[in-house]
């Protein structure tokens, strides 16, 4: 099913790319930013939270409600499922990396683990369920060896941004940040900065920061009123597109989807039809089109 959401945002001369959105309960939608057009497919659950490939060619659709998850193709057909929350997705699709909690085994240990193409899956680190430390997977580089990881501890409230393989391992601290949650970490393209996000509890704001790997370096992009739902990096890595949601007590009452300039910082607005009902997870692919 193919819609068009009238005349597109004007952009600078930039590859073309896909926003891939919660449309409404039963469908995703992805926008192509050459067109303005929307292709509307099946989710195959819903709540989601969706993890895809920066190629557009797979996806992981998480229900969070019933901890299971699918990974698909592009256009939304299943090709595997499995128990667990999909966190971060290989770019060859080939490797999930997946929370694994087990709702019939009690106590719940929650074991962050990898999940293969052909069944296999293996433990990288567990934690019981009353356990405060913190080991999540956030985004692979595309190389597909060099992952993010958040580390931390609630109960003290400390949490570190760092870099080790799909296994844990080589683990390498990079950024020390304050007590606000993290709402998602990832990488540009060439490798060479990722961004993140974080809120404030009870405010209502999301900051959007950006980190340079070589100094490390650590700008804040976005800190405003708005609260940033999800956001990716353009194919290019010229750009960050996110979505921004207004809450009044509790409730989203208005989103829409914003791209930010990473060279002169001017953030526009893109002409993407976001139901603030369904306003959260996205993913910025390459355009259907290059693939």
């Amino acid at each position: 099913m193919t819609a068009s959401c009238g005349a597109r945002t004007e952009m600078r001369d930039a590859p073309a790319f896909d926003v891939v959105y919660l449309y409404d309960q039963t469908h995703l939608a992805r926008w192509h930013s050459a067109t303005g057009a929307i292709d509307l497919f099946p989710t195959t659950r819903a709540p989601l939270f969706i993890t895809c490939t920066r190629d557009g060619r797979f996806m992981a659709i998480s229900d969070i409600a019933a901890a299971q998850f699918d990974v698909t193709d592009g256009n939304g057909s299943v090709l595997r499922s499995h128990m667990g929350i999909a966190e971060a997705i290989r770019p060859d699709g080939a490797r999930v990396l997946m929370d694994n909690v087990d709702p019939h085994v009690v106590p719940q240990d929650n074991c962050i683990g990898t999940l293969d193409a052909d069944g296999t899956y293996e433990d990288v680190s567990c934690k019981s369920s009353s356990s405060h430390e913190l080991f999540i997977p956030l985004d692979y580089a595309n190389d597909g060896t060099i992952v993010l990881w958040l580390e931390g501890d609630t109960y003290d409230g400390w949490r570190t941004l760092g870099t080790a393989d799909d296994q844990g391992v080589g683990w390498r601290p990079l950024v020390h940040m304050s007590a606000e949650p993290l709402d998602g970490a990832r990488w540009s393209p060439d490798g060479k900065r990722f961004a993140f996000a974080t809120h404030v509890p009870g405010l209502h704001v999301s900051r959007l920061s950006i980190v340079r790997m070589d100094t490390l370096e650590v700008e804040t992009l976005v800190d405003d009123s708005h609260v940033i739902a999800s956001f990716g990096f353009t194919p290019d890595g010229r750009d960050i597109v996110f979505v921004a949601a207004d809450i009044v007590d509790g409730w989203v009452v208005s989103a829409g989807a914003k791209m930010i300039d990473l060279g002169t910082r001017t953030i526009v607005p893109l002409a993407i039809p976001i139901d603030p009902f369904w306003a959260g997870p996205t993913c910025v692919t390459a355009s259907a089109d290059a693939r």
